[in-house]
């Protein structure tokens, strides 16, 4: 802790910090409202909704790439406890959450630059924004539990 730390009273926190608590709400906000703007959308005839849509799931899957990526270095040091088995399914909703986010993503990407939001391919994104949310929901159910059940990533004792 530098002089000028100790004088002040402030503390100085090491240089590995859990992350993922601060990024893993991001995903959770923004990717379930992809497709709730894309109905929003289509229900009012205004285009420009699905631009927003897919502004959000592009944001909402960068953030999950960084959620799963600061996930996984939280992980370390609890895959040998007892919660080792809630870690690793939550992992892996994580992940299938972020590839399908990825994955919907860049197929969207052809249709929004061309301007060809409407029929079946409006549907299947829709279709698809669902399913990424309800995966949201539940990885981000299995998250809360291993804080708050397992007491992974909680600090005590300041």
């Amino acid at each position: 802790m530098s002089i000028a730390l100790a004088r002040t009273g402030f503390r100085a926190y090491p240089s590995k910090m859990d992350w993922h608590p601060l990024i893993v709400h991001y995903p959770i906000a923004l990717l379930p409202l992809s497709p709730l703007c894309d109905l929003v959308a289509l229900w009012s005839r205004r285009g420009e909704g699905h631009l927003l849509a897919y502004g959000l799931m592009v944001l909402g899957t960068l953030a999950s790439c960084v959620a799963v990526l600061s996930g996984n270095a939280a992980a370390e040091g609890h895959w040998q406890g007892a919660a080792a088995g809630e870690i690793s399914a939550h992992e892996d909703l994580a992940t299938w959450t972020m590839l399908l986010a990825l994955g919907t993503t860049l197929g969207r990407l052809p249709l929004q630059l061309k301007g060809a939001m409407d029929g079946k391919a409006l549907y299947a994104c829709i279709g698809m924004g669902i399913l990424i949310g309800v995966l949201v929901a539940l990885t981000g159910y299995r998250g809360g539990e291993l804080v708050y059940v397992h007491g992974i990533g909680v600090v005590t004792g300041g």
